[in-house]
Parts: structure tokens; sequence; C-alpha cells
């Protein structure tokens, strides 16, 4: 199964994708919110930038980026879950309300955030295509890291930044003890 995911990965992601948001702060302790926003701080970006968010989920780094670089910016979240994409989805739908965004031209579609089904193997994009490439609690569901690696390298721009945020299994503490007990009891 070299440059695809395994097809059990895409159905447990399907299956947890309503409680997904909920999993990332529990098991971070809700450092994921800081660890994405530490993560877009450090980006440089021109202002009509373009990142693609490959595993981009419920959309939370796509909407981190566009809060802090700007609305000039373009993002492209890609996810292979359909059940994450229509979370996605429904978080720019519901962004009318927040601070700090405009409404939406159309019902359900959000300025400058195109979300697309696809593989990370098999994105839909001309090289060099990127100022940035993010991915977020993702890359330990990919098998074959170095041809993801390589694939996310051909479409960077010269210059580009690749950005891998990503958990670490515990010490064998509490927190451990913990977190694998949430796991077992909660989640799939």
């Amino acid at each position: 199964m070299k440059n695809m995911e395994l097809p059990f990965i895409k159905d447990m992601f399907e299956a947890i994708a309503p409680r997904y948001d909920l999993l990332n702060r529990l098991l971070s302790l809700r450092q994921d919110v800081y660890w994405r926003r530490l993560m877009v701080s450090v980006m440089e970006l021109p202002d009509n930038g373009k990142v693609l968010d490959v595993a981009c989920g419920t959309g939370d780094v796509a909407f981190e980026i566009l809060r802090q670089k700007g609305l000039g910016i373009r993002v492209f979240g890609v996810d292979f879950s359909p059940g994450m994409l229509v979370l996605a989805k429904n978080k720019i739908r519901d962004a009318i309300s927040c601070p700090g965004f405009s409404k939406p031209s159309e019902f359900g579609k959000y300025p400058n955030i195109y979300l697309i089904a696809g593989n990370a193997f098999h994105l839909p994009f001309k090289k060099e295509t990127f100022d940035a490439i993010t991915i977020a609690f993702g890359i330990r569901n990919i098998r074959d890291k170095l041809s993801a690696l390589k694939v996310f390298h051909d479409s960077l721009k010269p210059g580009g930044m690749l950005f891998v945020l990503e958990l670490a299994t515990p010490r064998k503490d509490y927190y451990y003890h913990f977190i694998f007990f949430i796991l077992k009891k909660f989640f799939p």
C-alpha cells in the first residue's frame, strides 16, 4: 500500500470526525490550540500567499492562518475524509458570526478557504505552487512519510516552508495513563 493511506485509517477518521476537535483538546490538554497559533505565527507569507493544509481535518489550521495572516491569504485544505471536510465546511459557514471574518459571498463557502477531498500523495496542484504547507496531527497516519514529504517539497515554491505539527507519546507517568484511558474508553 505504498503511496496510499491505509483504508482503516480513513474509516477511523470517518468514525471519529464528530469528536475530532474534542479528542485533540483532550489528548493535548488543549495545548493543540496554542501549538497551532505558534506554528502559524512563525510563517512568513506574502500578502497574497498560498498555503496548503494537508490532512486539514475540521479546518482549525486554515482559520488560524486567516486570523493571523489576513484574509488575502488563500488556504487550500486537503483531507481524505469526507466527514472531516463536512465539519470544516460547517465551520466555514458558521464563521459568518465570528469576529475578524467577513460574511461569505455564498452559503457554505468562505472566501480564501478551499476544501478538497484528496490524498497526500496525489495532490491536484502544479509543482511550486505554495508558499507554505502545513500538516497538523496527520503525518503519523501516513505510512510512507518520505514519499509524502517529497510530494510536499515539490509543491512548495523555492524558499517555501513546510510545517509539521504532531503529538508524541508521553512518558509513562500519570499523563500517559490518563491519555490511554481516554483513548481506550471513549475513542476507537
